[in-house]
């Protein structure tokens, strides 16, 4: 999947967790957004932090000139 794909399926869902979440009740909504958007920011630090290859042993020793 593109990255941003991925991006945009992530904040659309936020929007529509976000959305509902004010229909019914405007502080319960806001604060169950802002709490959704940071397990969401949580998750995907996760997971980019497991798929990000790691660095080689030429790469973490080599000094630019």
């Amino acid at each position: 999947m593109n990255l941003r794909i991925f991006n945009a399926a992530l904040l659309i869902g936020w929007l529509m967790a976000l959305v509902g979440g004010l229909l019914y009740d405007i502080a319960l909504g806001l604060i169950g957004g802002g709490l959704l958007l940071l397990m969401i920011t949580a998750c995907v630090v996760r997971l980019g932090g497991i798929f990000m290859p790691r660095p080689t042993v030429a790469e973490e020793t080599d000094v630019p000139e």
